[in-house]
């Protein structure tokens, strides 16, 4: 159902619009290898906000991040969990609503606007400074590769590290092995 919806929500529309203007396809192109330094560091920024944020949570309201994975199901878990929300939600939001938004407002303000729209997307006002932070990361890779695949790639490796992480990371914060050392070390 997932992944159903990810598609009518993301992938329909981004099809629409390429189609009503007559197959532009704004920032979905190849990206040249000469940013893979660039795209490694940001990704390392995002894992360690994204992970820094769920130990922050777990520590602080020993609140445990639900995750729903059994050892069975992970594949599809990461299926509909990673790989597809990072394909349809990159191809909608940085693949055309950025590209769009930066023709009116500047490279920044494309950015911007495309961060906010990815955060509220998300419906999740508990996270809504990791989401948003992520969607300046993606959205600052898309503008300065001038293609949407390296921040499907970063997209899908932080989804999947969120997934496999999660459980291991709130057990450490609520059990308070290490709290401080670790907080350090993420931040």
């Amino acid at each position: 159902i997932k992944i159903a919806v990810s598609v009518c929500v993301y992938v329909i529309p981004a099809i629409i619009y390429v189609l009503w203007n007559k197959g532009h396809i704004c920032n979905i192109k190849k990206c040249s290898v000469k940013y893979a330094p660039f795209v490694a560091v940001c990704l390392g920024l995002l894992l360690c906000a994204s992970a820094l944020q769920k130990y922050l949570i777990a520590y602080v309201f020993s609140y445990r991040v639900p995750v729903g994975v059994q050892q069975d199901g992970l594949l599809i878990t990461i299926l509909a969990g990673a790989l597809i929300p990072a394909f349809c939600e990159e191809l909608l939001v940085r693949g055309v609503m950025q590209y769009e938004f930066s023709k009116y407002a500047g490279g920044f303000g494309g950015v911007l606007f495309a961060s906010l729209a990815f955060t509220l997307l998300h419906f999740d006002l508990q996270f809504f400074g990791v989401y948003f932070v992520a969607g300046i990361v993606l959205g600052i890779v898309t503008h300065v590769t001038g293609s949407v695949y390296p921040a499907m790639i970063i997209h899908f490796l932080n989804n999947t590290f969120s997934i496999a992480l999660s459980d291991r990371l709130t057990f450490v914060a609520i059990e308070r092995i290490g709290g401080t050392l670790l907080i350090i070390v993420l931040a």
